[in-house]
């Protein structure tokens, strides 16, 4: 009985707030994994910084080319720059709902487990 005791004041005392720091380490650990804010601060910036330059004196097929490829670039960065926020977005909210499953599964497992034991038992004289 003591060991059930002892279980129960671990899991409350210790063990929720340890379980609530590892789910913030695994959020705190997605942010900068996707780092959705540097990639959101250079939204509109070249893709890996390729852009064209243009050449001394004028010539008008040059300056086009210069326009063309640059702007390419650019909307090229951001439609990768999109992807790597979604992902890195869907990735926080599945982080978030599986975390949430498992506290609730975490605060109910010492009514859970007897449960699932005698739901068992009864299964296997059945």
């Amino acid at each position: 009985m003591n060991s059930i005791v002892g279980y129960i004041t671990w899991q409350y005392s210790v063990g929720i707030p340890a379980l609530f720091n590892a789910w913030f380490n695994i959020h705190w650990f997605l942010f900068r994994m996707f780092s959705i804010p540097t990639l959101l601060g250079n939204f509109f910036s070249p893709l890996y910084r390729i852009k064209e330059t243009r050449r001394r004196g004028f010539d008008i097929q040059d300056f086009f080319e210069v326009i063309a490829v640059n702007s390419l670039m650019r909307i090229v960065g951001m439609v990768v720059r999109t992807v790597f926020v979604f992902i890195g977005v869907m990735a926080q909210v599945v982080g978030f709902v599986i975390g949430g499953l498992f506290v609730v599964l975490v605060l109910f497992a010492p009514i859970l487990a007897p449960l699932a034991f005698l739901f068992g038992f009864v299964y296997a004289i059945s």
